[in-house]
């Protein structure tokens, strides 16, 4: 049981630490031009329903993770719209 709960731990951390570095690539460069936004928007909806499913399940690790990642998806989108049209 331990076991399973520090492997959920790190593939937590591991799921919100990935979209970090595109959103601060994104933030530097004031360009979101290289990325796929279909793709992000996809994530955003994925991020949803597993948060969705946690809470459901009332799995605070599940919905903490999806939570974090979702709010970096939506950034990395807000950035990716404000560069493009501001």
């Amino acid at each position: 049981r331990r076991r399973h709960t520090r492997f959920r731990n790190v593939t937590g951390v591991q799921t919100c630490a990935l979209p970090i570095s595109q959103l601060i690539k994104i933030i530097q460069n004031k360009s979101a031009k290289d990325i796929s936004i279909i793709t992000y928007i996809v994530l955003l909806v994925s991020e949803i329903l597993w948060l969705t499913y946690g809470l459901m399940k009332n799995d605070l690790q599940i919905s903490l993770t999806n939570a974090i990642t979702a709010f970096i998806t939506l950034l990395i989108l807000f950035f990716s719209y404000y560069f493009e049209y501001r």
